[in-house]
């Protein structure tokens, strides 16, 4: 046979079996997008837990459409759904599970139909236009990236509903208001009767001219909708039972939509007023830590502790009395010691630290400091373990060691010969014996637990001894304990310890002082030990001399490129320490 025959027909077998590939991906292809429409549903009031009825039948909306109006899948025409891939609908729809708190299965069971069916903020969970985002979930407070550069912040009910009264429904917006106002003394709401408010309010039914995606859908589905500093609008569906016992509540969700109005995104933490489905958080309600954080993480600390502050109202329609902030105080000096809290700071030893996505979390007593990434305090005061980890108990006086793990982000927290697992800040299992870890009966505690940057694994030590766990995090390995002498200049007995993940450099603590350690050459870089304020609490000047600060930070290793917020440096200097210890230090793994 020829050989230009052979290749010809090597050539049309080649092309048959393409083509067949081509055709059995699009066969597959549009039986799953069949199912997602045949699960598609009608998007009818929600029973709720209690089946609450009565409601009226909103208008229908498919799952696709579900996920497309909240972010979980690019906006785009319905012959332009129909052309999407299975894997980016299974994707949107474990996004989607997953910000909900429901077993992320990437299909359309009836636990899933029934959340997307409940009442919730018409707002985006997340952004669609890229990727990045949609992964990147956050269970603590979320910013839109904007807020507001002016006080006072004023807001006009320019709609009145036609089921609430108005006078009633301005007292409502007042208590919402007066709630965000308490977490920061910067934050001073005042109603006017000005059309150009900075934040108009009004109640709208079905399109009113915010688009399709915005459009309200009777009762029973999408609440209410709010717009990002500094525009800050907020529209209430007035189809909804706003006045029914059963049906939702004007204060809660008007509540959630201010925080929209202030700068802050949806968030998949259940314990935040951001959380995007609707709740009802009864009596005695205060303003969840995460939410504080926010607000003070955006607008500053609350520097004024009065209980009751007075408010005004420059409406000439009725008026009435309502609280508000009192006038925002002067900027604060750092260059002195302002309170005890700040003293304490200055002149105290830790018992534990953790890097938990991307914030420091220091444990003293029964309390922590909460720590952005750049060594800023989120909030000066510390806040109580208890009140943020919701389920931890109360009577455990100190926490030996705290670390998220890699393998699940579970939290794991450290007391005497057991640990507590948490999910987010929320309890999920314990106390465990750390017998379950593989460690001796023996051990009473452990010191720290820290996740080493060259290999990703995790390091538990103990007096003068460490082990290794798995890549699970849930055994230590054979061959261990080892003596902590390999890691050379570390004190035994430590207090705490953690990778900082700006620099990928790992610190270790015992009284007021701490080391950093070289994790390439294996020894600590300052052989003369620095003080923890003059590191952790770096925002405080405990000195009073922001020269002599300045050069003892730039000691320590505050780079210029934290000054500078340049984000290539951090990544450039891990390379450059993996390439290092490729080339020099084959080996330290087998050693460690």
């Amino acid at each position: 046979m020829p050989y230009y025959y052979k290749t010809m027909m090597f050539n049309i077998h080649y092309n048959c079996l393409v083509l067949f590939a081509m055709i059995m991906i699009v066969i597959g292809q549009s039986s799953y997008l069949s199912m997602a429409r045949t699960n598609s549903f009608s998007y009818n009031n929600k029973n709720n837990n209690n089946n609450k009825s009565n409601r009226k039948q909103s208008s229908n909306i498919s799952a696709m459409h579900f996920l497309e109006n909240y972010g979980y899948l690019p906006e785009m025409n319905d012959n332009e759904l129909n052309l999407l891939d299975h894997r980016e609908i299974e994707r949107a729809i474990k996004l989607m599970q997953k910000y909900a708190h429901l077993p992320q299965t990437g299909r359309m069971d009836q636990r899933t139909m029934d959340i997307m069916k409940s009442p919730r903020c018409g707002v985006p969970d997340v952004k669609s236009s890229t990727t990045k985002y949609r992964r990147s979930i956050t269970k603590r407070f979320a910013v839109y990236g904007s807020k507001w550069d002016k006080s006072p912040i004023t807001w006009n009910l320019i709609n009145p509903s036609k089921k609430v009264s108005t006078r009633e429904a301005r007292s409502i917006f007042s208590r919402a208001w007066n709630i965000w106002s308490r977490a920061s003394d910067r934050l001073e709401f005042i109603e006017t009767s000005d059309p150009n408010a900075d934040i108009l309010i009004g109640f709208y039914t079905g399109e009113h001219g915010d688009g399709q995606r915005r459009k309200f859908d009777g009762p029973g589905s999408k609440l209410a909708h709010a717009y990002a500093p500094p525009k800050g609008d907020v529209h209430f569906d007035d189809e909804e039972n706003w006045q029914d016992k059963d049906g939702p509540s004007l204060f809660w969700t008007a509540l959630h939509e201010f925080g929209h109005s202030l700068g802050f995104a949806h968030t998949a933490d259940e314990g935040s007023i951001m959380f995007p489905y609707y709740r009802d958080y009864g009596s005695n309600f205060s303003l969840p830590e995460i939410d504080k954080a926010g607000v003070q993480y955006l607008y500053g600390d609350l520097g004024v502790t009065n209980d009751r502050r007075k408010t005004t109202t420059t409406t000439t329609t009725e008026s009435y009395d309502r609280h508000r902030p009192a006038e925002i105080s002067g900027n604060r000096k750092t260059s002195t010691i302002e309170n005890t809290n700040e003293m304490i700071m200055c002149n105290t030893n830790i018992d534990a630290i953790a890097s938990i996505r991307n914030e420091i979390f220091v444990f003293k007593n029964q309390s922590f400091w909460w720590v952005k990434n750049d060594l800023s305090l989120i909030r000066n005061e510390p806040i109580p373990i208890s009140q943020y980890f919701i389920g931890f108990p109360t009577d455990i006086n100190q926490v030996d060691a705290v670390y998220e793990r890699r393998s699940d982000q579970l939290i794991m927290f450290f007391v005497g010969r057991y640990y507590y697992l948490f999910n987010s800040n929320r309890y999920h299992a314990g106390p465990i014996p750390l017998t379950d870890l593989g460690l001796s009966r023996k051990i009473e505690r452990i010191d720290t637990i820290i996740n080493w940057a060259v290999n990703g694994k995790a390091y538990i030590f103990t007096g003068s001894v460490y082990w290794r766990l798995d890549s699970q995090e849930k055994h230590v390995e054979m061959d261990y304990p080892r003596d902590i002498s390999v890691w050379q200049g570390i004190p035994t007995h430590l207090d705490a310890a953690f990778t900082w993940k700006f620099d990928s450099v790992t610190y270790f603590f015992k009284g007021q002082s701490y080391w950093k350690f070289n994790n390439v050459e294996m020894h600590v870089q300052n052989p003369n030990p620095g003080k923890i304020r003059d590191f952790l609490f770096r925002s405080i000047d405990c000195r009073g001399n922001q020269q002599q600060q300045h050069h003892e930070l730039k000691r320590i290793g505050r780079y210029d490129s934290l000054i500078t917020s340049s984000s290539c440096l951090p990544v450039l200097n891990s390379m450059m320490m993996m390439i290092t210890f490729l080339l020099f230090s084959k080996n330290i793994i087998v050693l460690i």
